[in-house]
C-alpha cells in the first residue's frame, strides 16, 4: 500500500495550458464587434427618429408598432409586463401609472 509521501514524490501537476487567442476566437470577435456596432447603428438612427417627435406623434408610433407587431405575431404582452416589472424600480409612481394605463390599451 502507497502512502501520501510516495504518492507526493511521484506526482507531477499539469502544467496550465497557455490560452492563445485562435482564429477562430479572433473571427467571433470581429462578428461580435460588428453586430455591436450594427446594434448601435440602430439605436442612433432610432433616436434620430424619435428625438424630433412630440408625445402624441410619439404615441402614433407606438400604436402602429405594436399593431404591426399583434399581426405578424410578435407581440408578446407578458414579456413586455415583465420587462416593465423589471425597471419598476427606476419609475416614479407617475410613470408608473402612465405606463400601466398603456399596457391596458395594448390588450
Amino acid at each position: 500500500m502507497s502512502s501520501l509521501s510516495d504518492f507526493s514524490k511521484n506526482f507531477t501537476p499539469k502544467k496550465k495550458e497557455e490560452k492563445t487567442t485562435q482564429p477562430q476566437s479572433q473571427e467571433k470577435q470581429k462578428n461580435f464587434k460588428s453586430q455591436n456596432s450594427n446594434i448601435e447603428e440602430d439605436v442612433k438612427k432610432q433616436y434620430n427618429k424619435f428625438s424630433g417627435m412630440n408625445q402624441n406623434e410619439m404615441m402614433s408610433e407606438l400604436f402602429k408598432e405594436t399593431n404591426r407587431l399583434k399581426q405578424n405575431g410578435q407581440f408578446n404582452y407578458e414579456a413586455l409586463v415583465g420587462a416593465i416589472d423589471n425597471m419598476s424600480g427606476m419609475l416614479s409612481e407617475e410613470q408608473k401609472h402612465k405606463i400601466k394605463e398603456l399596457l391596458k390599451q395594448f390588450r
